[in-house]
């Protein structure tokens, strides 16, 4: 049984506290109430600057001009939760 990325990132997006980031965003947090909008965006940041640090680490990473661009830590970062999805998942099922 074959398990999109998606699907992982969306475990992880859970297990870290964070908006799935397949959907809109503008319309999810407009339910929200101000504080709790202003708690989800934070984190979210957070996430990314976190994820961001580990950019760059290898020599490969640290000659691409583009390593701190927005779409690659938005990139990463979906990784990041893709990641923390299949680890959280492969725990329960142990």
């Amino acid at each position: 049984m074959k398990i999109d990325r998606q699907f992982f990132e969306r475990m992880g997006a859970l297990e870290a506290g964070v908006l799935f980031p397949d959907c809109d965003i503008k319309e999810e947090l407009a339910k929200m109430s101000p504080a709790d909008a202003r708690a989800a965006k934070r984190k979210w940041r957070k996430l990314v600057r976190r994820v961001a640090k580990t950019l760059g680490k290898t020599k490969f990473d640290r000659r691409r001009p583009d390593r701190n661009s927005k779409k690659r830590k938005k990139h990463a970062t979906r990784g990041f939760l893709s990641d923390l999805g299949k680890s959280k998942l492969n725990k329960e099922t142990k």
